[in-house]
């Protein structure tokens, strides 16, 4: 039996997990890309261009990221450990 086989049969009860930690995954590191590029449009639009309003609606949604954040960082933890265990 070739190894690719063998390997396929192992992974196939951990599909589900593997996807959801895929998933999970590109979301967070979309988040994590996402702070910056609104701190880049706060100060180019924002405080170099003297627009109070656009500065104070941008800086709004960068705690909302980070909190995503860390909540996806740890579900994905703590999903892969109680998997792992039970």
């Amino acid at each position: 039996m070739s190894t690719v086989r063998r390997l396929r049969r192992r992974v196939r009860l951990y599909r589900r997990l593997i996807a959801l930690l895929g998933v999970l995954l590109v979301i967070q590191t979309v988040d994590t890309f996402s702070p910056s590029t609104l701190n880049g449009d706060f100060i180019n639009n924002g405080v170099a261009a003297g627009h109070r309003s656009y500065t104070i609606s941008t800086w709004e949604w960068i705690p909302l990221f980070s909190v995503v954040a860390g909540a996806l960082g740890t579900a994905r933890a703590t999903s892969s450990t109680e998997y792992l265990r039970g």
